[in-house]
């Protein structure tokens, strides 16, 4: 499943946190399924003692909101070491995102050059050639990361389906339905 919300909170959020508004480290840009780039600042980055991961999440037309928590196989920096707070961070997902990536464009890698030689930062030159583009939210971010706050709540509340039996007689049959057994499902190859 892609989901298509408006629009895409892209967070790093620190993973020992449930709180997005609290685990809130830095926003992205969602460029590929499994990519995410990140602006500097990345001092967030550098902490090897604070694990993170990517937080996705999109309100849909009906209201909801799609939460996605994921983690990251590795982190590229680019940038240049007389100016180590002009760098970007390219996050590699360990799998790939249910949310479609927000805007990229087609660039001219040699355009990003020939700004950051003439002194542009990396992030206005990405941005100036069309790579990539800021997020445009309808509120302030921690409005949205609020927000996500009660998704999750909402999710967490319909994760569980309580189906403790008032009586003995019919429990088999709802756990034999979990083993894909005959009762259930007629076609299962566990009873031939």
């Amino acid at each position: 499943m892609r989901v298509r919300g408006e629009p895409l909170v892209v967070s790093i959020q620190r993973s020992t946190t449930a709180d997005a508004v609290a685990g809130h480290l830095a926003s992205g840009l969602l460029i590929d399924r499994d990519r995410v780039v990140v602006p500097g600042p990345l001092d967030w980055l550098e902490d090897l003692a604070a694990p993170f991961l990517v937080l996705l999440a999109s309100k849909l037309r009906d209201g909801s909101g799609v939460v996605e928590r994921i983690g990251v196989d590795q982190a590229s920096v680019i940038g240049l070491r007389d100016r180590p707070d002009d760098v970007v961070a390219f996050l590699e997902l360990l799998h790939p995102a249910q949310h479609r990536p927000t805007y990229t464009g087609e660039f001219a890698p040699e355009a990003v050059t020939d700004l950051v030689v003439a002194g542009s930062a990396i992030w206005p030159a990405l941005r100036d050639v069309g790579a990539v583009r800021e997020p445009v939210w309808d509120r302030p971010l921690t409005e949205m990361l609020e927000t996500v706050v009660e998704w999750e709540r909402q999710l967490r509340r319909t994760l569980v389906l309580d189906r403790k039996f008032v009586t003995r007689e019919t429990i088999g049959i709802d756990i034999c339905c979990w083993f894909g057994c005959k009762t259930c499902d007629p076609d299962s190859p566990w009873w031939r």
